[in-house]
């Protein structure tokens, strides 16, 4: 089975190719300074491409999609979920989501101390995930939640647990760690491409701005 696996839950993107739980190639993208929709749309398509090349496979080799479902920036994911329900739609294929918390922690080195993965919420705040490491698994262990930044370091010290932070050491969610919690990944079932949508974790900030300016909800 060939899986094309996506992520842009960051500003910084990945792609990757596995055959069965093997990664046969992947391509990462440039970290982007903010979420510039044609640069990021622009790079997704030509890392997808040379993921392809690398491994010497057409779309059409293509079994199934997995994409990063966040929570992350909400321009980068809408981007992401997009090529994958082409991709998914025209080449007649299920795709499945990960969380993008749970792929970064897959990367991590397996310890018996709990990991705690952060991705940058704006304002102030991260989108944080616990997670226990196995040879064999990742498992999430408390549900995802937002934090401020003050108090991520002490929530992390507090549960004597090694902290992740996105964009800091080279940690982010990589597309290729999929291979870790593949199988769990497949057992949970692929989306419904109609209602498919990231997981955001917040509102996008124009949305925002508008809703603080207007004095009323976007869709009222």
């Amino acid at each position: 089975m060939i899986s094309l696996v996506l992520d842009a839950s960051t500003y910084a993107g990945s792609v990757a190719i596995l055959r069965n739980r093997d990664v046969i190639a992947e391509h990462s993208l440039p970290h982007a300074s903010g979420p510039v929709q044609g640069t990021r749309a622009e790079a997704m398509m030509p890392a997808i491409a040379k993921a392809l090349s690398a491994a010497s496979l057409a779309p059409t080799d293509l079994n199934r999609i997995v994409c990063g479902e966040g929570p992350g920036s909400f321009t980068s994911l809408r981007i992401a979920a997009s090529l994958a329900k082409g991709f998914a739609h025209s080449l007649n294929i299920p795709l499945y989501s990960v969380s993008s918390l749970l792929l970064m922690a897959a990367g991590a080195p397996v310890n018996a101390r709990p990991i705690i993965v952060a991705i940058n919420a704006m304002r102030g705040e991260f989108f944080v995930g616990e997670f226990h490491t196995s040879c064999d698994s990742v498992t999430e262990t408390l549900a995802a939640r937002i934090l401020e930044e003050s108090e991520l370091r002490r929530y992390a010290e507090n549960r004597n647990a090694i902290l992740l932070v996105a964009g800091s050491d080279g940690a982010a969610p990589r597309a290729a760690d999929v291979s870790r919690v593949l199988d769990s990944v497949i057992d949970s079932g692929p989306v419904d491409l109609a209602s498919w949508e990231p997981t955001y974790g917040r509102l996008a900030e124009a949305q925002v701005k508008w809703e603080k300016a207007a004095g009323k909800p976007l869709n009222a």
